[in-house]
């Protein structure tokens, strides 16, 4: 008798974290755009190779290309940074 109301509110419940869920993407999503960009200008500057791969389509995808989230993923940090082979040529003055 009851079966059938608790399972349409378990699947509305559901639908209202989908739908919160995407509606958190569509308000962070952009600011996150930018301050990835700022910090790839950045990184750019003094590496010479960007930190992220723009434009992030996903929350998902986002959290998944994050260079410095690793204490979260519960990896050992990675020290992999790559410097210039060549030393940058003197500018004569």
């Amino acid at each position: 008798m009851w079966r059938a109301p608790v399972e349409a509110l378990k699947a509305d419940v559901v639908w209202f974290q989908q739908e919160g869920k995407r509606l958190f993407e569509l308000l962070t999503l952009p600011v996150l755009q930018l301050l990835a960009a700022a910090l790839n200008f950045a990184v750019v500057v003094v590496q010479s190779r960007p930190a992220f791969a723009l434009p992030f389509t996903s929350l998902e995808e986002m959290l998944a290309s994050n260079p410095f989230a690793t204490a979260s993923a519960g990896r050992p940090p990675r020290l992999d940074l790559k410097t210039p082979i060549e030393p940058m040529a003197r500018v004569a003055r």
